[in-house]
């Protein structure tokens, strides 16, 4: 049976995210009806947000070095501020966001503190809703001036958690997300965008 756009939904999204991570597998091309399907996901989960809230950290916080100890909470920190107020992101700021990223990309979560060999000091503490929202943030920050897909996919998979944990949001949260959605569907469309014409 040959699907039509009104069969097509958006379906990476969990119950319990954090505790039975979501899969992405290949799936055929749907083309625009599956991003019609995710927009419209997208757009049904900000109608239940409060206002956007754009977060920021005005206070300036170092960034640790590599092959450290480290609270995740206060590595998001000093990145976001990193991200938001430097032109161009230092190598130890990339090398630390590289990390992170693959770090989300195989496991699904972020831990609450890595050791040196940055695996998860306590792999049952990955429930801090915070260091998505965060985590989110810097990735949304990073893309300011230029589009980056690697980027842009961890940002998608950031915001399924957090779309999948909409009830159990804070107020300063789902409004912050309210605003990661926002920023998701103007990158998408810049991506898009810069498709246009191409074979």
């Amino acid at each position: 049976m040959t699907s039509t756009p009104t069969d097509i939904t958006y379906d990476y999204k969990s119950e319990a995210p954090l505790e039975s991570r979501i899969h992405y597998n290949y799936a055929p091309n749907h083309g625009q009806p599956f991003l019609d399907a995710w927009q419209l996901q997208r757009q049904n989960i900000a109608r239940q947000l409060p206002n956007p809230i754009k977060h920021q950290i005005t206070k300036a916080l170092p960034l640790p070095e590599l092959e450290t100890h480290v609270q995740t909470r206060e590595l998001l920190n000093a990145l976001l501020v990193h991200a938001s107020n430097e032109p161009e992101a230092s190598s130890l700021a990339h090398a630390w966001l590289k990390l992170l990223v693959g770090k989300f990309e195989t496991t699904g979560r972020l831990h609450e503190e890595y050791n040196a060999r940055f695996l998860a000091a306590d792999k049952t503490r990955c429930r801090d809703i915070n260091l998505y929202v965060t985590f989110c943030e810097i990735l949304v920050t990073a893309q300011k001036d230029s589009l980056n897909l690697l980027y842009f996919n961890a940002l998608l998979k950031g915001l399924d958690v957090l779309c999948s944990l909409n009830n159990e949001l804070d107020s300063d949260a789902a409004g912050r997300t309210a605003y990661l959605i926002e920023r998701e569907a103007a990158l998408s469309q810049r991506l898009l965008s810069s498709l246009d014409g191409l074979p």
